[in-house]
């Protein structure tokens, strides 16, 4: 199944993104970059619309995570707006949804650009979706037993 495509643009003090699509592993890491960016730059609030996400893997929740609680530890709150039902659900199945932020806010037109995937090695992927796992066993460890043995593979097959 294809990823996701990613739309992005910083409008005053906000950062946003929609997704459009599956987000998956493949489509993370450029996440959490730009987010990454905004945190540590002029973004006070990232929003993310999810008006158009088909679906998730857990690496993809696991990031989200990641950036909503560091979004928190920065004063720059992430919102995940406009959370389908099924997207809710599996949210609410890693036991997280109580650290997440949903809104259900009108889309606006913005003038966005498409946020592309980073050239990224065997290793680097394997770093992401072990953070983003790890994220999700640190936000709720009863994810451990679901989790830990994509960690301990990611672990063993480090360079």
């Amino acid at each position: 199944m294809q990823s996701a495509s990613i739309t992005v643009c910083i409008e005053k003090d906000t950062a946003h993104l929609a997704v459009k699509g599956r987000g998956t592993f493949d489509n993370s890491e450029a996440i959490r970059s730009f987010c990454m960016m905004a945190i540590e730059g002029v973004a006070k609030k990232i929003d993310i619309n999810m008006l158009e996400c088909s679906g998730m893997d857990s690496t993809f929740m696991g990031i989200l995570t990641m950036l909503s609680r560091m979004g928190s530890m920065k004063s720059c709150p992430v919102e995940l707006s406009n959370v389908n039902e099924a997207n809710k659900k599996n949210f609410t199945s890693l036991g997280i949804s109580q650290i997440l932020n949903f809104t259900n806010t009108s889309t606006q037109q913005m003038s966005m650009h498409t946020l592309h995937k980073p050239k990224m090695s065997e290793d680097e992927k394997h770093k992401n979706i072990l953070d983003a796992h790890q994220e999700l066993i640190d936000a709720n460890d009863a994810n451990r037993p679901v989790f830990q043995d994509i960690i301990t593979y990611l672990k063993e097959n480090q360079s």
